[in-house]
């Protein structure tokens, strides 16, 4: 898959796909401080290319995510969606606060998409 290079509201919409606040994206996806992460969204930085590198991967994660839920989901499944990091943690999932982000994200995708399922 072909990317384009992402501008400061292009970052923006990135980052709230993902269910990610500015201090977890800066965090977790750039190691900047918050206010380094919130120049590039405003356009007071360039966004440089490893954050765009690893925002797009995150972006295909997520992609792929959702088809392999997808494959696997019938009528009525119901589909767990974790209120919390903790909640993520105590069901055995790996302690990484991104990839519940985007389950979560995935997780919401799939049920405004009208399938027939239940989130639990």
């Amino acid at each position: 898959m072909y990317w384009n290079k992402i501008n400061n509201h292009e970052l923006q919409a990135l980052r709230k796909l993902l269910m990610l606040d500015v201090s977890e994206a800066a965090e977790f996806v750039a190691k900047v401080s918050a206010r380094t992460w919130q120049y590039y969204e405003s356009g007071g930085r360039p966004i440089p290319k490893d954050v765009e590198t690893e925002m797009y991967a995150l972006i295909q994660f997520r992609s792929d995510l959702i088809d392999e839920l997808e494959l696997n989901l019938n009528v009525g499944d119901k589909i767990k969606y974790y209120h919390s990091f903790k909640e993520w943690l105590d069901d055995g999932k790996e302690d990484n606060k991104v990839q519940w982000k985007i389950h979560q994200s995935a997780v919401s995708a799939i049920f405004a998409d009208g399938n027939d399922i239940e989130l639990i």
